[in-house]
């Protein structure tokens, strides 16, 4: 992974971040949108070292 794109990553997981804490406060599809791109985030950091 180019070192360029880790401000990006680091700003989507803060950004997933953000909105698993304000679903929790009551904005549920925020939450659940929140949480799907997480759960997909994570899925491709694992993948990705595996598809070269």
């Amino acid at each position: 992974m180019p070192r360029a794109w880790l401000p990006a990553l680091a700003l989507l997981k803060a950004a997933g971040a953000a909105g698993l804490l304000l679903g929790l406060l009551g904005a549920k599809p925020l939450g659940l949108a929140a949480g799907t791109g997480l759960v997909l985030f994570y899925v491709g950091a694992v993948l990705a070292p595996t598809t070269g």
